[in-house]
């Protein structure tokens, strides 16, 4: 999923994470492989954000991180795509949705997605 400005900054201010710039030369290569996608990248490999549907609220917009690649060596400057794997991580997607986060913990890290 491509993430709008907002959701981008809904969910920095929940994580701390920063996505891979648009005018990062990596972010080319990755919407040909991967397709277009807000993509972040932290020690265990790629993430992408899903939107997921939530069952305690009815209200606003979720998204699950997923996991599709890992990092291929040591150095950490290539990836390796791998099946989508659930984090088990959701996140609100706007700001009312964002302060109550659903789950932080992984909850199966080798699901398929």
């Amino acid at each position: 999923m491509k993430l709008n400005t907002v959701q981008v900054e809904v969910i920095e201010a929940q994580t701390g994470a920063i996505p891979i710039p648009h005018d990062n030369p990596a972010n080319e290569a990755l919407v040909n492989v991967f397709g277009e996608h807000t993509f972040y990248a932290d020690q265990n490999g790629l993430h992408v954000l899903e939107t997921v549907a939530v069952e305690e609220t009815t209200d606003g917009e979720h998204a699950e991180v997923i996991q599709i690649a890992e990092w291929a060596n040591e150095d950490k400057s290539e990836l390796q795509p791998i099946e989508p794997r659930r984090t088990g991580a959701v996140f609100g997607l706007d700001a009312e949705t964002a302060a109550a986060v659903v789950s932080a913990e992984p909850i199966a890290p080798n699901d398929d997605v």
